[in-house]
């Protein structure tokens, strides 16, 4: 792979983890009632899952390329190392930036009012419900 294709790859996963969502949502909401001990548990819990997923990903190709052939082994090799440069980058960042929303959120814990810390937990999951359900409900175009 190119230098400048990885550095474009950094750049969207740097976008794509920045952007607020139901991860940040949790791990603001954690940090804000419990501390920043509890947003970093959260972080760590997520980067378990996202590393599964990866596992999971490696483990698929494998078993496609299994199914094509013998002499297909050196793609199932780089396929899998592949998916693991890529999936390395994207945790780290995700790392950073959950890390960062969990420092952010437990530093301004004491200060928020309670109220509007579930005033803005409650807001967040009907934003989250309202997503679900117009993705649900939509139709792609034939």
């Amino acid at each position: 792979m190119k230098f400048e294709t990885y550095l474009a790859y950094v750049a969207v996963c740097s976008v794509a983890v920045i952007i607020p969502g139901p991860t940040n949502a949790l791990i603001l909401a954690n940090g804000m009632r419990h501390g920043v001990r509890a947003g970093l548990l959260n972080v760590a819990g997520t980067q378990v899952g996202v590393g599964l997923m990866i596992v999971t990903v490696a483990i698929g190709l494998t078993s496609i390329v299994n199914a094509v052939g013998h002499w297909f082994e050196w793609i199932k090799l780089a396929g899998a190392v592949y998916l693991i440069i890529l999936g390395g980058t994207a945790m780290v960042l995700a790392a950073l930036s959950d890390s960062t929303y969990a420092l952010i959120s437990g530093r301004v814990a004491g200060r928020i009012d309670p109220k509007r810390v579930s005033a803005a937990s409650r807001v967040g999951g009907v934003c989250l419900i309202g997503g679900g359900l117009w993705l649900a409900l939509s139709r792609s175009k034939p």
